[in-house]
Formats: C-alpha cells, sequence, structure tokens
C-alpha cells in the first residue's frame, strides 16, 4: 500500500473512532446524565426512571435549550440549615455578587454566610436540601437553578438548635425568600391541627395566613410537605373541624405534596387537602459532610416535597425557553399537569385519585390547550397585615389615631382553584356604625387607609355569587387629649409639633383671623370643645377644632379652648393676640401712605400749576402796555 493510502486510511479510521466515542458518550432515550454520589450510581435510583419522575427524557429536552438565554430561579429551603461544605452541594447554592455563599437565619433575622447556615445534628436541612440539588446536577441546571439555604429552626430553653419550627421564624423566612425574590419556597415541615390546640398554625390565622397569601400574590410558588402520618385530610371531629389536615401544607396559597413509594403506594397523609404526589421512600441524598458517611437513604414527604419544588423552578425555566410569558400562576399550572394518578382506597371504596408528579410531562404538556380545571367559589375569607388588639378586640384590627397605618388585606378562597377571573371581582365594601356601605375597592387584594374613627367594618363580597360575605373589624381609638399638650395656634400650623407652633401674633379688626389646635385632630368629634376670648366663651360646639375670630376692639386678647370637661388648654399654650387696628395693617398702611403721597403730589402739582398760571397772567399784562 502506498504511504499516501496508507496515512488516508489511517485518518478515516481516527475519525471514526472519535465519532463514534461521540456518538456512544451522548445520552440516549432512558439513560440519565447519571453521576456517582458516594457509593451510588444516580441511574441506579428508582425514582428517576420512567415510571416515576422520568428524568432521563426530560433531560433530552433541557439539553436542547439555549441556556444563555435562560434567567437564574432561585429555590429558597427553610430548614434546619445545611452544610456548605457537602461535595453535593458544590456549584448548586446562592452566591452573593462577591462569589460567597449566602444564606439567612430566620431565627436572628440575619444574612448569613457558609459557616452560618451549618445543619442541625439530624441532618435533615442537608436531606431536603441534597434532594434538590442532586436533580438539579442530574438535569444539568446548576447554573440556572440555584439554591438559597434559610436556617430557620428553633432554640430550646437551654438554647440549644432543636429540629422544630415556630411561626415567627417562618414568618421571617417567607419574607426574606420575598426580598431576594426567590422563585419558589420549600418547606419540608408540618404540624397536625390536632397537636396544635390553639390554632397558631391553622390557615386562617392572620399573621402566618397573611405572610403566605402576600408572597404568593407577589408570585412566588410556596411547596410544603403534607405529613407522614398516613391520615385522611378529610377527616372531622364532632364539631366538624379537619383534625387530621397539615399546615402549613392545607393552608390557601400553598402547594402541598404527598409521597409515594416504588409501587405507586401513597405513604403519607392524604386527601384533597393536597395537591400532588411525589417520590418519598428509598431516597438517595446528602447527610453528613464528606468523609464522613456523606449519604443516606430516607424518606418521608420531606423529601418528596424538594422534587415538587425543583419541578416548578423547571418549569419556569421552560416557560423562559420556549419565550413564552406565564399568565397563570405557577400553583395553578401544576395543579392542572396531566399526570398519571394512584387510587386511594378506603376499605374497599376509591376515595381519591392522587396525582404522580413526572419531570417529562411538566417540560412537554401543551398548556395551550389545556381547560384548567378552575372550580366555583363556595367561600371567601380575608387575610390582613393589620395588628390585632387584646381581650375584647382579639379579633379586632386595632389602632390609635395617632398611629394610623394602611391596612392591606387580600381575599382568599374555598376552594383555592377559582378562576382569576372571578378572583378579581373581589368588592371590599366599607361599612360604618350608622349602617352606610361605600365601595373603597375591587380586586383580590386591597389597601385600606384608615380614615373613620371608632368602630367601622371592612367587608369582602363577590357580587352575582350566593356566597357569605366575609367582614373584619377595625377600631381606631381616638386620641387622648391632655391640657399639656394641647396649643392654640393658626389653622396652618395645626399640625405642627406641640412646642413648635405659634402661641403669639397680631391679628387685626374687621379680619377673620383661623385658630386651631395641635394634637386634638384625632379625638373624638362628639365631643363639645369651647373657644374663649380673654375668658370670655364665644364659639362651642362638638368636634369644633377649628375657630374663626374676627376682633372688634384692639388690645392684648388671650384665645384658649376647652374639651369637654376637662381643664382649660394650659396657660403656656394660650395664644396671646396683640390686635390693631385694621388700618394698621402693613398693606393697609403701605395703601394709605401711598394714598397720602399720591395726595401730595397731586395737591403740590395743582399748587404749582396755580402759581404758574397767575405768573403767565402777569407777564400777558405787561406785553399788552408795552404794545400800546
Amino acid at each position: 500500500m502506498k504511504a499516501g493510502a496508507f496515512k488516508k486510511l489511517l485518518f478515516i479510521l481516527l475519525f471514526a473512532a472519535v465519532l463514534s466515542t461521540a456518538v456512544l458518550s451522548y445520552p440516549v432515550c432512558g439513560a440519565a446524565f447519571a453521576a456517582d454520589y458516594g457509593d451510588k450510581d444516580a441511574a441506579d435510583l428508582w425514582y428517576y426512571g420512567e415510571d416515576a419522575l422520568n428524568l432521563a427524557n426530560a433531560r433530552q429536552i433541557v439539553d436542547g435549550w439555549d441556556k444563555t438565554k435562560l434567567p437564574t430561579v432561585v429555590i429558597a429551603i427553610s430548614d434546619t440549615g445545611v452544610d456548605a461544605s457537602h461535595e453535593l452541594f458544590k456549584d448548586v447554592l446562592y452566591k452573593n455578587d462577591k462569589g460567597e455563599i449566602e444564606g439567612y437565619n430566620s431565627r436572628t433575622g440575619k444574612t448569613v454566610g457558609a459557616s452560618g447556615l451549618a445543619d442541625h445534628k439530624d441532618k435533615h436541612g442537608n436531606s431536603v436540601t441534597g434532594v434538590a440539588a442532586m436533580l438539579i446536577k442530574e438535569l444539568g441546571l446548576q447554573d440556572r437553578i440555584k439554591i438559597y439555604p434559610i436556617k430557620s429552626n428553633s432554640l430550646d430553653k437551654e438554647g440549644n438548635e432543636v429540629a422544630t419550627f415556630n411561626i415567627a421564624s417562618l414568618k421571617n423566612a417567607i419574607k426574606h425568600a420575598g426580598e431576594i425574590k426567590a422563585d419558589v419556597l420549600n418547606l419540608s415541615f408540618n404540624v397536625l391541627a390536632k397537636d396544635d390546640p390553639n390554632g397558631d398554625w391553622i390557615g386562617d390565622k392572620n399573621e402566618l395566613q397573611f405572610t403566605i397569601d402576600n408572597a404568593a400574590k407577589e408570585g412566588m410558588f410556596i411547596v410544603a410537605a403534607a405529613g407522614n402520618a398516613g391520615l385522611d385530610s378529610e377527616e372531622t371531629d364532632r364539631n366538624g373541624k379537619y383534625v387530621n389536615r397539615a399546615y402549613p401544607a392545607s393552608s390557601p396559597n400553598v402547594f402541598a405534596v404527598m409521597s409515594y413509594d416504588k409501587n405507586g403506594n401513597i405513604i403519607s397523609n392524604y386527601g384533597s387537602a393536597y395537591d400532588i404526589a411525589a417520590p418519598g421512600k428509598d431516597i438517595y441524598t446528602a447527610a453528613y459532610p464528606s468523609g464522613d458517611n456523606g449519604y443516606k437513604v430516607t424518606e418521608g414527604s420531606s423529601m418528596a416535597t424538594p422534587i415538587a419544588a425543583v419541578a416548578a423552578a423547571l418549569l419556569k425555566l421552560r416557560f423562559a425557553a420556549e419565550g413564552k410569558a406565564m399568565d397563570k400562576s405557577t400553583a395553578d399550572f401544576m395543579r392542572n399537569l396531566d399526570l398519571k394518578t394512584t387510587d386511594k382506597k378506603i376499605g374497599e371504596t376509591v376515595k381519591y385519585k392522587i396525582k404522580r408528579l413526572d419531570l417529562l410531562t411538566v417540560l412537554t404538556q401543551d398548556f395551550d390547550n389545556t381547560v384548567f380545571d378552575y372550580l366555583p367559589p363556595v367561600g371567601i375569607g380575608i387575610t390582613h397585615d393589620g395588628a390585632l388588639g387584646e381581650g375584647e378586640y382579639s379579633n379586632t384590627i386595632k389602632m390609635y389615631a395617632t398611629r394610623v397605618k394602611p391596612v392591606k388585606f387580600i381575599a382568599t378562597f374555598e376552594p383555592e382553584r377559582v378562576d382569576p377571573d372571578i378572583k378579581s371581582l373581589v368588592e371590599w365594601v366599607l361599612r360604618t356604625p350608622d349602617g352606610k356601605e361605600t365601595v373603597l375597592g375591587r380586586g383580590e387584594t386591597f389597601v385600606y387607609n384608615a380614615k373613620v374613627y371608632g368602630n367601622s367594618v371592612i367587608v369582602a363580597r363577590l357580587p352575582d355569587f350566593d356566597i357569605e360575605e366575609k367582614s373584619q373589624d377595625i377600631y381606631i381609638e381616638y386620641g387622648e387629649y391632655y391640657p399639656d399638650d394641647v396649643r392654640v395656634t393658626y389653622l396652618k400650623n395645626a399640625g405642627d409639633d406641640v412646642d413648635t407652633a405659634p402661641s403669639k401674633g397680631t391679628i387685626y379688626t374687621s379680619e377673620k383671623t383661623v385658630f386651631s389646635l395641635t394634637g386634638i385632630e384625632f379625638v373624638d368629634p362628639d365631643v363639645s370643645i369651647k373657644w374663649f376670648v380673654n375668658d370670655v366663651l364665644v364659639a362651642e360646639g362638638e368636634g369644633l377644632t377649628i375657630f374663626e375670630y374676627t376682633p372688634t376692639k384692639t388690645g392684648r386678647q388671650v384665645i384658649s379652648a376647652q374639651y369637654g370637661e376637662r381643664p382649660k388648654i394650659s396657660t403656656d399654650y394660650v395664644f396671646v393676640a396683640q390686635v390693631r387696628h385694621f388700618i394698621a395693617r402693613p398693606l393697609d398702611l403701605s395703601m394709605l401712605l401711598i394714598g397720602l403721597s399720591i395726595v401730595i403730589v397731586a395737591v403740590s402739582l395743582t399748587a404749582a400749576a396755580a402759581v404758574k398760571r397767575k405768573k403767565k397772567e402777569k407777564s400777558d399784562d405787561g406785553e399788552d402796555i408795552a404794545a400800546q
């Protein structure tokens, strides 16, 4: 064989070898980009298979995206912390502008670095975060989906960390997740209603539910675990209360995740209070840091929940990759996935058909032709960020008139899956004690700038729907009156501080001057206010905080007031007026001087003209004689 031919053949063989290597290394349908985690190959995990999450086929679609044009989606995980040094978390944890791992401690309210996020000894946070991290890496999306850890577990009486959570810390976690613009918030913990005698976690409790509702209205997808007790969410006690529901999973505006095993059996709490099921048995994930038994197999709805969190993030990236806007909430899309179901029987009766999550459906369902499964509203509720009072006002928004703040109201619905167009029809009404109603706004949210003092009611209702309205009492306590804290001053200075508002000045007869009182604009308008000039009562009336005074004589005059039967205003805070004749007003005096000047000039000019005329007459007489 000639040398040239031999070189040519060798080139062809080398090219074929390279080509075959490239082809063989490229993933084919049914095989994920599996990596090794500890002693485990991801390809061996049952829940990544076609009968469960269908990861390999989902990965093929993701591989076709131009990832350089995709946004970064942030999943906040509120749990017991995370050991950032674990190898599984490399490249998936959120970093700040300095390239440093960053998270948040919701118990202390501080942003912290990797060392401040260290997990609790049971490593629940590592396990939950590890499920999300491994799935993100298996999808090849570690550059597009980032995990923001929020350490939110509690302390015991001795100050030691425990693997439990309280409402205050959870509220802070939700608020901070909103502040960093997290797209998804994962809550892998719950409290059963029957274990919560005070109802602190129940959905209709104002503080927590409002925080959840507000975050959801701002676009955050909140996902929570249904719990592992195997209880039916629809069971009630003799009073009709749902005793087996888990919170916050059962709260409105939370997407609740059940768990199932390799055979498709539901192994968690279940029922219509929850939304979907994801794998939750024999889940391989992070435990202690690398080098110290770094992985473990675990189970529970806590592990199923971060799978749903990643699915929601994947859905957001899908819309971006397709150049489409999400015209509905993430929860609406997730609840309307066309998924396989598992029959949940109670005895021999199929009570529930529970959807089982898979990632391929998330990436391929034709939402343009999906008929969204909305339900008609049967009930309406209200949450708000107003501060409730105590005692008889424990269910009332109570404010002091001197410290009135805007109150944000959000309407909730039963069931939650109500058409957004219907939600937008909510009518917000102010009802006063006299029965008068005023429509103040419409829509799912409403901000009330309170201006009615005393008692009033905010009502939310859906016109044209046979649904009982929901109302919230508001009480604004009138400002207290203290004689030493109120000053008579000019009306224009009524809003000034009592120590700086003018309390003396010059006024004029025949001219109306308007006086008012500082620090009294919020007092009860039904109380009579008396006005005095030199201790003589000159005006009296209910709510008479403004006094119009036109003096008729000059001299020193003291203007004072009295609120109801309280003492008169302190001597130091009366208004001392020096009254002058109206002619002495600066403008009048100026006009008088100008008038006098004009008169003087006119008289002078007239006199000068007369003198000139006489001189001229004399001059004319002399000329005539000379001519004769």
